[in-house]
């Protein structure tokens, strides 16, 4: 053999060993990245889960959370009328204003004229108030009966059906 093949065959060999090692260090580099990639989607999803959980801490300072809590329930001084004792206990962290309770079906229909209760400050209950409903919506009925509570706090107002009526 040649000098000059020896020579060729070596800057052969020598050319395949650096285009191996940069392809290692190619791959090494390529892998760092992804790593880095995958810290830094970590680490946003993390801050970004802060923010929501500062973000949602702060309205629920503002929030109002009305529970239901029935008592008795009977007939009035009128027939045809069947009455249910109620009383709202506010457990958010903010006064509920403007609060109205009446009785409404599931279609969110009302059937009750609604009481206005004014304000309820945080960890207060209500008084015990009375619903009134006539006797054949209160007995001859498909579905469910609700008490429907409306009322504003601090991140606007809300209307939702907090308790189903007990069945007597």
């Amino acid at each position: 053999m040649h000098a000059s093949t020896v020579i060729a065959l070596c800057a052969l060999a020598l050319s395949i060993l650096v285009a191996i090692r940069g392809e290692w260090t190619y791959r090494r580099e390529r892998d760092d990245r992804e790593r880095e990639g995958v810290r830094r989607d970590e680490e946003l999803g993390l801050l970004r889960q802060q923010v929501e959980g500062e973000a949602e801490d702060r309205v629920s300072h503002r929030r109002a959370e009305l529970l239901c809590r029935q008592g008795d329930h009977g007939g009035t001084p009128s027939p045809g009328i069947d009455e249910y004792s109620v009383l709202l206990h506010n457990v958010g962290r903010a006064t509920a204003h403007d609060v109205r309770a009446w009785i409404a079906n599931e279609a969110v229909e009302p059937l009750s004229n609604a009481q206005s209760l004014g304000g309820i400050a945080r960890d207060h209950e209500s008084p015990w108030f009375k619903l009134q409903l006539s006797a054949e919506d209160s007995r001859n009925r498909s579905g469910k009966l609700f008490v429907r509570v409306s009322w504003a706090d601090g991140t606007g107002p809300h209307e939702e059906n907090l308790a189903p009526l007990a069945s007597f």
